[in-house]
């Protein structure tokens, strides 16, 4: 992955990490929930230390969501872009890891570490408008209390999602793809916005909330004739 040493915004120089891989690196470590709050947070603080020197700063951390946002909630538009990656880890897992497979691949625990340095990487990156905010969420491998909770959260701040995109690692298409689209909860509008944006983003496949209802501007050697599973969407 290319390294970028530094990047530049209005607020003056501010370093970055030096590669993705670095931030997969640091991110992959535990986080863990009792379903009603964290009560393991390494990832959640080895996030906040990758954002310190960030315009992204944390503007909620309560129960099972710490939300990100460039400014005060007040201070942004009425409608905002919600990305949202879960940090919990199962219970089998009893120490993460990243290693070099060769061949350019690395191998490691990435459910949810993968997008979660994502994420973190393009918020470094300061390319993003300020309506565009990050959640980082808990309990989405049992009963989804954390997407509740930020759900509820931006509710009483009176603040509407005019899209949300959960990000999540999959085995689907492995061998196949960079990564999959699915269509849990969209419309026809966003969906044909979403696939014109990925139509030549490399290697992708789409999975269906729905094999018996697949949208007709979906290519179609780009479907997977397969159900994407709800914890991932």
């Amino acid at each position: 992955m290319p390294a970028s040493p530094s990047a530049k915004s209005e607020r003056g120089a501010e370093t970055m990490p030096e590669s993705l891989t670095e931030v997969l690196r640091r991110v992959s470590v535990l986080n863990r929930d009792d379903g009603r709050r964290f009560t393991v947070t390494d990832r959640l603080d080895a996030i906040a230390e990758l954002l310190r020197e960030s315009p992204y700063k944390r503007v909620e951390a309560d129960a099972l969501c710490h939300l990100y946002a460039q400014k005060p909630l007040d201070a942004l538009p009425h409608f905002l872009v919600l990305v949202s990656a879960h940090v919990d880890v199962v219970p089998e897992i009893t120490e993460c890891f990243v290693e070099d497979a060769g061949g350019g691949l690395l191998r490691g625990t990435f459910d949810n570490a993968a997008t979660d340095a994502a994420a973190v990487w393009l918020m470094c990156a300061q390319k993003l408008p300020e309506h565009v905010i990050f959640a980082f969420t808990g309990d989405e491998e049992e009963n989804g209390a954390g997407a509740v909770t930020t759900a509820r959260f931006l509710k009483a701040q009176g603040k509407k999602i005019r899209v949300a995109i959960v990000t999540d690692v999959t085995d689907r298409a492995f061998d196949e793809a960079d990564f999959t689209v699915e269509n849990d909860l969209w419309d026809d509008l966003l969906g044909k916005d979403v696939i014109r944006i990925v139509q030549y983003a490399g290697r992708w496949k789409f999975v269906p909330e729905d094999p018996e209802e697949l949208p007709d501007y979906v290519p179609y050697d780009r479907i997977i004739r397969d159900e994407a599973d709800s914890d991932e969407s």
